[in-house]
């Protein structure tokens, strides 16, 4: 997954502020997250999947952004076949589609 800000109004180029592989990225609690050392976290990466939504954690991260930007989050299809797996693995296909089909 690769998170970028690209300046709205005066473009100086892309800032990342996020690049790395999401299937990489051990899931935790955001509990037991909270309650880690700072320097635990530190330069770590954290996958937090609560509520049907999944949170990507990081840091620390160093942002210098003044002004309007446009913000990319771009996922890779192995991002997209993780995602996919860490949601609905343990469910069968007519499940998965069902569960779609109810939130139309």
């Amino acid at each position: 997954m690769r998170i970028t800000a690209t300046g709205w109004n005066r473009n100086a180029g892309e800032n990342a502020i996020f690049d790395d592989d999401i299937f990489d990225i051990a899931p935790i609690s955001r509990r037991k997250l909270e309650m880690m050392d700072r320097r635990k976290i530190e330069n770590r990466t954290f996958a937090i999947f609560e509520d049907g939504s999944l949170t990507i954690a990081r840091g620390p991260q160093e942002l210098r952004l003044g002004g309007s930007y446009n913000i990319e989050v771009e996922f890779t299809e192995q991002d997209i076949l993780f995602l996919f797996s860490e949601c609905f693995g343990d469910k069968k296909l007519s499940e998965v589609i069902r569960l779609l089909a109810d939130e139309s």
